[in-house]
């Protein structure tokens, strides 16, 4: 009869490749809201009134958030390559206003956008003149976005890659107050 312990040991030699991945930026919280979509509004105030809805509760997080950052196409948790996909970075303290980050022209808005607070960020789709894209924003914490920093400016060689994205605090849950 075999003992405890050597049955653990066989299945810890099984399973060395199965990895457990816990943190996932992508899935913070199991929300999934649509704030805006324009294509549910036919007549323009309605449309108007949801947009200002949305917009209070975009400026809500602003205010709740110090620091932001943005992927355009791909999310943290797909993206293959973390340089070439994140499109930008916040810090609202200095702009004190996501609207600069997110930047939605009322082209835009009129084409076709839909905003989600989804899994901890908000994601947007966006169709402008027949292209589309996904935007998706994540809180940083203060450390992360001091990170971030260094990484783009080049100043800290401690910051060898964007890996410290998928530390567990790095990214904030966005929620909805």
């Amino acid at each position: 009869m075999k003992s405890l312990s050597s049955h653990i040991i066989e299945k810890l030699v099984i399973n060395k490749d199965f990895k457990i991945d816990k943190y996932n930026p992508d899935e913070l919280n199991g929300d999934n809201e649509i704030l805006y979509n324009s294509q549910d509004y036919d007549n323009e105030d309605d449309n108007s009134v949801a947009w200002e809805d949305c917009d209070e509760i975009i400026m809500s997080i602003n205010k709740e958030y110090d620091y932001f950052l943005m992927t355009r196409f791909k999310s943290l948790r797909n993206s293959k390559d973390l340089e070439k996909d994140l499109y930008g970075y916040s810090p609202c303290q200095e702009s004190n206003d996501i609207h600069d980050l997110i930047n939605i022209d009322p082209i835009t808005k009129s084409q076709g956008l839909e905003i989600r607070l989804t899994g901890g960020h908000i994601e947007i789709d966006a169709i402008n003149s027949g292209s589309r894209a996904t935007y998706y924003i994540y809180a940083l914490s203060h450390k992360a976005y001091d990170d971030i920093s260094a990484w783009f400016e080049g100043g800290d060689e401690e910051v060898e890659s964007l890996d410290f994205l998928f530390k567990p605090g790095s990214i904030l849950e966005i929620t909805q107050k």
